[in-house]
């Protein structure tokens, strides 16, 4: 997880993590020991937390599976 992408996603959406998580319906000490164990995000977490942040497939990619998305990238580049 990039959670500096996945904090400026959640300021940028005019939220801070207490509000964040009420929105999700949980309590902010979960939103922060998925941020600090990002192994324990579930299915259902990342699509209630993309869908709270109206993230688009690429960028749920660069937020919950960043080394994906720099193997993407290079992956890209080196076809190119």
């Amino acid at each position: 997880m990039n959670i500096t992408l996945f904090k400026d996603y959640v300021e940028l959406r005019g939220m801070n993590f207490s509000q964040f998580a009420k929105a999700l319906g949980v309590k902010k000490s979960y939103i922060c020991a998925r941020m600090k164990y990002p192994d324990r995000l579930s299915t259902e977490d990342i699509k209630s937390m993309a869908h709270l942040l109206e993230l688009r497939p690429y960028e749920i990619t660069n937020v919950f599976f960043p080394e994906e998305a720099i193997f993407s990238l290079s992956d890209f580049f080196n076809k190119a």
